[in-house]
């Protein structure tokens, strides 16, 4: 986004500043452009266009670019915010993406969990609880929290819609219904 609005970025684009933005500091030219263009006689020039392009869309400071290396300048980065609910680096399938939304996956469920411990009153407390289930759709524990803190709050019904909604999806999981955990 830039001042608020959503840019329109290739994939590539989208992907080079997604890596730049999981991995702050500077990155050797020849590194990403063996990385994102690899068995390219171009790779090294398909950098220098892609860096331009971004500080094009993004602001002249958003890269930050020598003849070594390339790193990203002044863009704020809301993926070390564990309240942040949108899936970083969405529909892009490279390892680091897969790692840093499953980092990014366990920060949001651990500060969820501490919400869900810290909260004042139970029915606080389950509405937490109720999105770290959301997040989470078969951890038996998370369920569990969330069903005592439902009664807790004086939501009886509330707690068995959420048993029986876990034990139909449980039972449609083949792995967990045999007793594995994923």
């Amino acid at each position: 986004m830039r001042d608020g609005r959503p840019v329109p970025l290739s994939a590539i684009h989208r992907r080079l500043l997604a890596f730049l933005a999981l991995h702050p500091g500077p990155h050797a030219r020849d590194t990403l452009a063996a990385r994102f263009w690899p068995d390219t006689a171009t790779a090294r020039a398909n950098l220098r266009t892609a860096v331009w392009t971004l500080r094009q869309a993004l602001g002249p400071d958003a890269v930050h670019a020598t003849r070594e290396s390339v790193a990203l300048g002044s863009v704020v980065r809301d993926l070390d915010d564990p309240d942040h609910e949108g899936e970083p680096c969405a529909g892009l399938d490279d390892d680091w993406a897969d790692a840093a939304r499953a980092e990014h996956r366990s920060r949001r469920l651990a500060r969820l969990d501490a919400l869900v411990a810290g909260a004042d009153d139970p029915a606080t407390a389950a509405t937490w609880a109720a999105s770290r289930c959301a997040l989470a759709p078969l951890d038996e524990p998370a369920h569990r929290v969330l069903i005592e803190k439902l009664a807790a709050a004086g939501d009886p019904a509330g707690a068995l819609v959420v048993g029986r909604d876990l034990a139909g999806a449980t039972a449609r999981t083949p792995d967990l219904a045999a007793g594995s955990s994923a």
